[in-house]
C-alpha cells in the first residue's frame, strides 16, 4: 500500500487526477480497454470535478459501479447522476461506454443482471472480474464501498455483487462483495480533511495490526496494490 500525502486537499486530488491519467495513458498505448469501476459521496464528488478537468483522454475508459443506492437516476442520492452531471457530461463520455448499477428496479434482480452484464464486459479470474481500477471510499465506520462493519461476511461472499442495507438510515444499497475489490489490479482511495486525522491514524493501525476489525481495513490490507491519496500528514 502507498500513501500519497499532499499538503493541502487541492494537492491530494490533484495527485489523484494525475495517478489515474497515468494508468489509462498506459493502457491506451497498450491500445487496451480500461475498466474503472467509482463509488460515491461526498469524496467521490470532489474527485469527478478534478477529474473533469485533468488532461486525461478517456475515450478507451470504460465506467462500471463499485456500489449505489438504490434509487433512480435523477434521485439525488444517486452515485451516478453525481458522476454523470460532474464528469461524464462535462468530458463528452458516450453512453455506451457506461455501465451503470440500475438503482431503480429490484436489487435482487440487478445484482444479476449487473454480474452479467460485467463479465461480458470485463476479464475474470477465479470467477470474479478484474477491474484495472476501482475507486474506493472511507466512511467514519470505517466502511467501503457499502459493506458496512456488520456485515464483514460480504468480504468474502461467493458472489460478485450483493444487496445491503445501511445500518444507520436504513437505505437498500448495491455493492461489489470483497472479492471483487479485491480483484482489482489498482485501488485508489481518496481521505480527505483534517477534521478525518484521527480516523485515518486509526485505519492506519488497523491495517497492520488488526485487519479484520473493518471493511476498509481489510480491504487496504489485503489489497493487491492499493494507493491512499490524502491531505493528512
Amino acid at each position: 500500500m502507498k500513501i500519497c500525502a499532499e499538503n493541502t486537499e487541492a494537492e491530494a486530488l490533484e495527485k489523484f487526477a494525475q495517478r489515474l491519467g497515468e494508468e489509462i495513458a498506459e493502457s491506451e498505448k497498450a491500445k487496451k480497454v480500461f475498466n474503472l469501476s467509482v463509488s460515491g459521496g461526498d469524496t467521490a464528488k470532489k474527485i469527478f470535478e478534478v477529474l473533469s478537468k485533468a488532461p486525461i483522454g478517456w475515450g478507451n475508459v470504460r465506467f462500471f459501479w463499485v456500489d449505489e443506492r438504490c434509487v433512480a437516476p435523477t434521485d439525488g442520492a444517486s452515485n451516478y447522476k453525481h458522476a454523470k452531471e460532474l464528469l461524464f457530461d462535462r468530458v463528452g463520455i458516450p453512453e455506451g461506454h457506461v455501465f451503470r448499477m440500475r438503482g431503480e428496479e429490484c436489487p435482487i434482480s440487478e445484482m444479476e443482471r449487473y454480474a452479467k452484464i460485467v463479465a461480458e464486459q470485463v476479464p475474470q479470474k477465479d470467477g470474479f472480474p478484474v477491474f484495472d481500477c476501482s475507486i474506493i471510499g472511507v466512511g467514519p465506520d470505517f466502511h467501503t464501498a457499502s459493506i458496512f462493519p456488520n456485515t464483514m461476511k460480504l468480504l468474502n461472499d461467493e458472489e460478485p455483487y450483493a444487496v445491503n442495507k445501511n445500518p444507520e438510515t436504513g437505505q437498500w444499497r448495491m455493492t461489489m462483495t470483497g472479492r471483487t475489490i479485491l480483484n482489482s489490479k489498482k485501488i485508489f482511495a481518496a481521505i480527505l480533511g483534517k477534521q478525518k486525522e484521527q480516523m485515518f491514524k486509526k485505519l492506519l493501525r488497523d491495517i497492520v495490526q488488526n485487519p479484520d476489525s473493518s471493511p476498509a481495513a481489510y480491504v487496504l490490507a489485503k489489497a493487491q496494490d492499493a494507493e491512499i491519496f490524502t491531505d493528512i500528514k
